[in-house]
């Protein structure tokens, strides 16, 4: 109930109009945001290595390349 007004009370404050999703920016920077914030943790063993590498392989096979 109150996040239209304090929506409308910092549109009136800050005096900056409404972006529309077009002009937003949501891919420069991305890569580097997703390393920092996904720390795959090592594999304990010869299993799990065999794993990850599989899954990233497959994943790197279907998943298509961002061209923005």
């Amino acid at each position: 109930m109150l996040f239209p007004v304090f929506y409308i009370c910092a549109k009136l404050w800050t005096r900056k109009s409404i972006v529309s999703a077009e002009e937003m920016d949501f891919v420069s920077g991305l890569d580097e945001i997703e390393a920092d914030t996904y720390d795959e943790p090592p594999p304990r063993n010869k299993w799990e290595a065999f794993w990850q590498w599989m899954v990233r392989s497959i994943v790197a096979v279907i998943s298509p390349p961002l061209d923005y």
